[in-house]
């Protein structure tokens, strides 16, 4: 996908970040993501996620978001099957005590 600010964020938005937090991992991630013209992107499933790296927090917070991103930024413009954005989810409820917690790998 021929990556770009609006369609970043859009899709971080559908992993359930809120505009703020969306921004701000578009903004941290984005130069690595452009340093080719293209870039593969897949969202890590929190369940995968949770077996390959585990969170414990004390207290237990009432609620737990995690986003992960999987990517290679490449020159060679590759078919995807799945798109990059779906249906948008929810925003997690920021209400209580809430952990958002969002990062990235670069894949090569």
């Amino acid at each position: 996908v021929e990556l770009s600010t609006g369609l970043l964020q859009d899709a971080l938005l559908a992993q359930g970040l809120s505009t703020d937090e969306a921004t701000e991992m578009a903004t941290h991630w984005l130069p690595a993501l452009t340093k080719k013209t293209f870039a593969l992107i897949e969202f890590l499933p929190t369940k995968e996620l949770e077996k390959m790296a585990k969170l414990r927090v004390y207290p237990v917070p009432g609620r737990i978001h995690r986003v992960f991103m999987l990517f290679m930024s490449t020159d060679n413009n590759h078919s995807c099957n799945s798109p990059l954005v779906r249906s948008p989810a929810m925003v997690l409820s920021r209400e209580g005590c809430a952990i958002v917690e969002w990062g990235g790998m670069e894949c090569f």
